[in-house]
């Protein structure tokens, strides 16, 4: 925000306008004991010292810059709504259009299956995909949807022994 950054070159500037009458109002002082200098330009510093940080940051930081954790929290969200319009998804399409690898897919397919928002599979074999499929029709499996080896899906997370299809159940 322009305001932001205006408002921290004006901290910046009083802050200097401060320091500076402060210093020569401290020179021009009578006194001449070191001690009665220090304990009024330490509560200068004191003072000034917070306001002068403070536009100094508001100057620098770039309010323009992406906030990485709301990215990378859009990419898993992406993949849903992904998998929620096409049901199913080749690997190569979702690595391309997040930008991740499908090791960070197979990541994020089982951060999702673990918040109940994903039940289906994976399939590496190939060119690879992610399907989203009922937890009833997962169930009722008895064979690899991708090798057809038997199969029975016990646990929240399966994979298949033949060709690594994991599978997550809600």
């Amino acid at each position: 925000m322009r305001t932001r950054r205006f408002l921290g070159m004006a901290m910046v500037g009083i802050s200097g306008a401060v320091t500076v009458v402060a210093g020569i109002g401290l020179a021009a002082s009578p006194t001449e004991t070191l001690g009665t200098l220090l304990v009024p330009a330490i509560a200068i510093f004191l003072l000034v010292s917070p306001m002068l940080l403070f536009g100094v940051y508001w100057v620098v930081r770039d309010d323009n810059a992406p906030n990485l954790p709301e990215l990378e929290m859009e990419k898993p969200l992406a993949l849903v709504d992904m998998l929620k319009e096409h049901q199913e998804v080749g690997l190569k399409i979702v690595t391309e259009k997040l930008g991740v690898s499908s090791e960070d897919v197979l990541g994020m397919v089982t951060d999702l299956a673990r918040l109940g928002l994903f039940t289906g599979y994976i399939a590496s074999q190939g060119e690879g995909r992610a399907a989203s499929v009922d937890n009833e029709e997962l169930l009722r499996l008895s064979h690899c949807k991708v090798c057809s080896q038997p199969l029975q899906l016990t646990t929240s997370f399966t994979i298949c022994s033949k060709c690594q299809t994991a599978y997550f159940l809600n």
